[in-house]
């Protein structure tokens, strides 16, 4: 390949799950890989209208073996990179 870059000879299979999405501004495509309960919050604020407050009490109960403040402040975490990444756009205006 290209710059001296190569391709493993042996890569596992393994399954992952991709965001693609435009950038709200410049339409650029974009692709994020996303754990299992990220791709859930995500998938769930696409397909309705909801809160954030909706949201995090769908991740603390996805999360029954997890103390409830350390997935609240996981999804916090999370809400700020996909706002970082424009994947959550928030209250922001779309021009």
């Amino acid at each position: 390949m290209s710059d001296g870059c190569c391709t493993p000879s042996r890569v596992d299979k393994e399954s992952t799950i991709v965001a693609v999405y435009r950038d709200p501004e410049d339409h650029s495509s974009r692709f994020l890989e996303l754990g299992r309960l990220s791709a859930q919050v995500v998938e769930q604020a696409a397909r309705q209208t909801c809160s954030y407050g909706d949201l995090v009490g769908s991740v603390v109960a996805m999360s029954p073996d997890k103390d409830p403040h350390e997935s609240v402040l996981a999804f916090l975490e999370l809400v700020e990179e996909l706002e970082g990444k424009r994947l959550f756009i928030g209250s922001r205006q779309i021009p």
